[in-house]
């Protein structure tokens, strides 16, 4: 065995040392922490645990959440998550007597451990082993600070008819054209809607035509079912914003890397009012120099048993139909 995972075995015997305790890895993103959190309690249960402690990367701890039947979430550097995930790849030990590696994985053997037949957040059922009459519990959101909601307030109006947030970026998808936004902005405008950009302190700008609006993902959880609507590119975002009370009007691309429809949010999360809009222009190209325009469209269009929405294939199709549900 080479010597940097004895060394490793060795400080995570340090960290996995209740054995009254089961901890579970989940060392990627917003997306991936809700759908695992949400099973944790039922998976200690079945291990027959009094305690549970999820480990997560330090890029997801602003989003504030909790599980039910998790004691705590500790948050960990991204670049040690990585050396674990390493770790459990090269040894295949993704599960022992109180840790599991709560992730998608493919086994030694070539076996993808996931369901993605019914969609993304059933995907880590079997990652836990879990039987299909297992609960998914929500999590809480931790309430924002009364400073910050104050200075939002004083700097931004929010106003349940007439305020929109943008939210245009997704760190794993390709960007959508520019033009598609400013478009879009321009329709609400027209309409009367205050409209804001949501983006990261560093390296997001806002859409021309619209005002920053950069907050803590509390405040913003807080803040999103006081507007209008939060429209925006499928990202993490989207996933932790569906288990609020707002109107989402939320953009996916179509055809995906993989089947869209496991990350629809109406088919995932409690929340009533979301609503996804595929878009498919700038997604079918390559595939569109190969074939006629026309045969692409047919193709596409047939009906899909998971996908109910309809699937648009210019710009303005999508921001018609966007202004008709906001």
């Amino acid at each position: 065995m080479e010597e940097w995972i004895n060394k490793f075995e060795t400080e995570l015997s340090k960290i996995l040392d209740k054995e009254d305790t089961l901890y579970v890895f989940c060392p990627y993103h917003i997306g991936d922490l809700l759908g695992a959190g949400g099973f944790v309690d039922a998976a200690k249960k079945m291990r027959g645990k009094s305690h549970a402690i999820i480990f997560a990367s330090e890029r997801v701890q602003s989003m504030g959440v909790s599980f039910p039947g998790v004691d705590k979430i500790i948050y960990w550097d991204q670049d040690f998550l990585d050396m674990l995930a390493k770790y459990i790849y090269t040894t295949g030990r993704y599960e022992t007597h109180n840790y599991i590696y709560g992730h998608f994985y493919r086994t030694k053997d070539g076996v993808c451990v996931m369901n993605f037949d019914i969609n993304f957040i059933e995907g880590f059922r079997p990652v836990f082993k879990l039987s299909p009459t297992a609960p998914f519990l929500s999590p809480t959101v931790a309430e924002p600070s009364e400073e910050e909601m104050k200075k939002i307030y004083n700097d931004f109006v929010i106003d349940k008819k007439h305020t929109v947030i943008l939210a245009p970026y997704a760190k794993s998808l390709p960007d959508l054209p520019t033009d598609l936004w400013v478009n879009l902005v321009k329709s609400m405008q027209e309409k009367g809607f205050i409209v804001y950009t949501n983006v990261a302190p560093q390296g997001e700008t806002p859409i021309a035509g619209t005002k920053p609006f950069s907050a803590s993902l509390t405040a913003l959880f807080a803040l999103s079912d006081k507007i209008r609507a939060v429209i925006g590119y499928r990202s993490g975002l989207f996933d932790y914003l569906a288990f609020s009370n707002a109107k989402i009007l939320c953009i996916s691309p179509f055809p995906g890397p993989i089947p869209v429809w496991i990350f629809s949010l109406p088919l995932l999360y409690p929340n009533s009012d979301s609503h996804m809009f595929y878009y498919a222009e700038e997604f079918i190209k390559p595939i569109s120099e190969y074939f006629c325009n026309s045969g692409v469209e047919a193709v596409l269009k047939i009906s899909h048993p998971k996908i109910t929405e309809p699937i648009y294939f210019s710009k303005d199709e999508l921001i018609q139909a966007i202004m008709s549900n906001i």
